[in-house]
């Protein structure tokens, strides 16, 4: 779930991060919980004004509603998708159309700022 670097803040605990250099050459760092190792977010030196966060660490997930799915390769076979969602096997080397969906999302959200 993309937010404003700005207004992205962990709450509780102390996270760990390890940094690489992913498939597309772009500096990736991405934070886990340091008790648990539960994927947190990420940050691309591609998009510094945005981090990636996953979106069940979230305290109350009950406003969002997913535009899509990837990875589904690796799903569970439990896992249950909504038939009205776009489906990407792996991650889609085009990402301007789910971009402008998100965006779309993004204007009916109130952000929250320190």
């Amino acid at each position: 779930m993309p937010v404003k670097t700005e207004s992205f803040a962990v709450t509780r605990g102390t996270p760990k991060f390890w940094r690489q250099i992913d498939a597309g050459g772009i500096n990736e760092t991405c934070w886990f919980c340091g008790d648990c190792g539960g994927g947190i977010a990420c940050e691309k030196s591609s998009h510094p004004d945005t981090t990636l966060v996953h979106a069940g660490t979230l305290d109350d997930t009950s406003w969002m509603r997913p535009i899509a799915h990837v990875h589904l390769r690796h799903a569970q076979a439990w896992q249950r998708i909504p038939n009205n969602t776009v489906c990407f096997e792996i991650m889609p080397s085009d990402l301007e159309t789910l971009s402008s969906k998100w965006q779309g999302l993004w204007q009916s959200v109130k952000w929250v700022t320190a």
